[in-house]
């Protein structure tokens, strides 16, 4: 059995065993070999649990870190505590109660004796962030607006909740939109189950060409995936993590950065499964509507 498919069942069977604990829900973060910091796709990833109401302070966490079988136990242990600590740091960053965090630890190496490959073993490469939600009174009165509104201040992002976007033939008419108001990116299209976009140079190029036109435009590029359910976001099968909004998003963000636009006017982020525009999905017209990028307006001084 080829070993994409091995890590996509092991993957599949780790979600499902956690969708059977009743009162506790994992976001599982993953790592570079070696790599001990949270990168991107990762901070990405905590920063979208948060916008969208399903982790908050309040809750009680574990972080428990893990490496694969590369390297020595004596490195192994230390990678992985090191890995669980900075995301204690990072949620610390978003106002998040130290006393809230009952568990840190770095568990080490996960054995694998039939594994001998250089690359490692990806999966094992992680981070997992344990929610407990037994106590009942912490979600009960809730306000995740506020929530949501002291984070994005905390994080200086401009953010709404998802609304319909605004659609158009022509892209020029995102110069038209608010700042809060999301444009859809039309025509963009990605290979199946990855951030590949070599189908979409065209539009980009397009998109590009209105940002470097505009040097009072400024964007947040949001991805979104349909189709799945159990868990927050899509496997990425080119970057072997499960990761794909978030993916897809920066892949954008990268092409525009790589052509000359400015890190300082873009921001990505990676919703997953969370803001559908559509529920319950039910014909292949609804899944490619929840299937989407949006670019959200953080400024544009076209509009007065």
């Amino acid at each position: 059995m080829p070993k994409l498919i091995i890590f996509s069942l092991i993957l599949l069977n780790s979600f499902s065993s956690l969708a059977q604990k009743k009162h506790s829900d994992t976001i599982c973060l993953f790592y570079a070999i070696n790599e001990r910091q949270l990168n991107n796709n990762n901070k990405a990833r905590i920063d979208s649990a948060f916008y969208q109401g399903y982790l908050f302070s309040g809750l009680n966490l574990k972080i428990i870190g893990y490496a694969d079988y590369l390297g020595h136990n004596t490195y192994n242990d230390t990678l992985s505590r090191d890995r669980a600590e900075n995301v204690e740091v990072y949620l610390i960053s978003f106002g998040f109660d130290r006393k809230n965090i009952t568990y840190v630890a770095g568990k080490g190496a996960i054995a694998r004796e039939d594994m001998k490959s250089p690359q490692g073993y990806p999966y094992d490469r992680r981070v997992d962030v344990v929610i407990d939600r037994q106590k009942k009174e912490v979600t009960k009165n809730i306000n995740h607006g506020k929530i949501l509104k002291d984070i994005t201040k905390a994080k200086n992002i401009k953010f709404v909740l998802a609304t319909k976007p605004i659609e158009s033939e022509n892209m020029h008419d995102i110069l038209k939109c608010k700042p809060g108001q999301a444009f859809l990116l039309r025509n963009v299209y990605f290979e199946a189950n990855s951030h590949d976009i070599r189908r979409s140079k065209v539009i980009l190029d397009d998109l590009y060409e209105i940002l470097d036109n505009n040097k009072g435009l400024k964007l947040q590029i949001e991805g979104h995936v349909c189709c799945i359910s159990g868990y927050f976001d899509a496997y990425d099968e080119a970057a072997g993590d499960t990761s794909l909004s978030v993916n897809r998003a920066k892949a954008i963000y990268e092409f525009l950065v790589d052509k000359g636009i400015s890190p300082e006017r873009l921001k990505y982020i990676g919703y997953g499964r969370s803001r559908p525009l559509v529920n319950p999905e039910i014909t292949e017209e609804d899944k490619g509507t929840n299937r989407r990028v949006e670019l959200r307006i953080i400024e544009n001084d076209q509009v007065k």
